[in-house]
């Protein structure tokens, strides 16, 4: 059975909340604002019924959806962005994938005792579940020195080894 999300949350801590801006294209200034802010999430569910508000001083977000069916987001408020976001149940976890400007965009929201836990990705940004590809390598190296974490994933090791071997290369560059 899905859990319920109802009721009003209150951040209680962030971790890379810069990078994710940064991979999102947000200005310094807006960045520097955001990290400060201690917003307030109300959820408000009936079944697999959505409104989800994110209240703050700076600026306030409201998205609504139903699990399961595509619906268009306008991210105003957060990064003027247009995507297509599907949000479906992963067990007790709410998943979203946003298809848009931005590559592999997304947030998964879930709930362990008393607290709402939120973690959101953007180009391979914050969480990194997604199997790798080649093709992929070269934008994720570019947005590796914004990362707090970094899980490579392959089908071999010898491929493995391929992968670590180009990220070493293209930090040295970037050090």
């Amino acid at each position: 059975m899905p859990s319920n999300f109802s009721g009003t949350w209150n951040l209680l801590s962030s971790d890379n909340v810069e990078g994710y801006m940064r991979a999102l294209d947000i200005d310094f200034a807006t960045r520097k604002i955001a990290k400060m802010l201690k917003p307030q999430k109300v959820i408000e569910q009936n079944g697999d019924s959505f409104t989800i508000h994110t209240n703050s001083t700076f600026r306030n977000y409201v998205v609504k959806f139903k699990v399961g069916e595509e619906f268009d987001e306008d991210n105003k408020g957060v990064d003027n962005r247009k995507c297509k976001s599907l949000v479906t149940w992963d067990n007790d976890r709410l998943t979203c994938v946003q298809k848009g400007e931005k590559k592999n965009r997304g947030w998964t929201h879930w709930i362990e005792g008393d607290q709402l836990h939120l973690s959101t990705s953007c180009e391979m940004l914050g969480w990194m579940n997604h199997k790798l590809e080649s093709r992929l390598l070269a934008e994720i190296i570019n947005n590796l020195r914004y990362a707090d974490a970094t899980t490579l994933m392959s089908e071999s090791e010898e491929e493995l080894k391929g992968l670590l071997m180009r990220v070493k290369e293209e930090s040295e560059k970037l050090a």
